[in-house]
């Protein structure tokens, strides 16, 4: 038998294997009890834009950038009513609007809910739960007509994501 086959993932912990020395005192240590974006937030503004946050389409988006939009996105989805506690859909690829409204749900207390996009359309509206906004890539409408024609849906936000791209090389 393939002794890889032989794991307690929840005791054994073999992916620590990767981890750097000293790991076990980090993962001992308590966590602040926080939301994740506050949490993301203290650690993105520590860094003084000496990193990028992410690599995208040539474009090298500082940090600092990603907390400006993540706070925009936040009073945009206020301005629109969205308070703690509620639902949004977010129908998008990994491109850095789909970070910044996941971050700015977060931020205010909201839950994006991400469908499997590779699911059938009936699937697909079977996942949007208790949402009266959805966010969704442009690229995506065709897919998502049935489901967006839903009439519990207030406000469907498009996002291009060609804003976040840059020239061709």
């Amino acid at each position: 038998m393939d002794e890889r086959l032989n794991y307690k993932p929840s005791v054994e912990m073999p992916w620590t294997k990767y981890y750097a020395p000293g790991y076990e005192k980090v993962l001992s240590e308590k966590l602040p009890q926080v939301t994740l974006w506050k949490f993301m937030e203290e650690k993105l503004l520590k860094d003084g834009d000496s990193n990028d946050a992410i690599r995208y389409f040539g474009n090298h988006i500082k940090r600092s950038k990603v907390v400006e939009e993540v706070h925009l996105w936040a009073r945009v989805m206020k301005g629109m009513g969205i308070k703690a506690g509620d639902e949004v859909v977010l129908f998008g690829p990994a491109f850095p609007e789909t970070i910044y409204v996941l971050f700015a749900a977060n931020m205010i207390g909201a839950v994006a809910i991400m469908p499997n996009l590779f699911s059938a359309k009936e699937l697909i509206k079977d996942s949007l739960c208790k949402a009266r906004i959805a966010f969704v890539f442009i690229g995506m409408l065709d897919k998502l007509d049935e489901a967006l024609a839903d009439s519990q849906f207030e406000k469907v936000v498009l996002m291009d994501v060609t804003r976040s791209m840059g020239f061709p090389y």
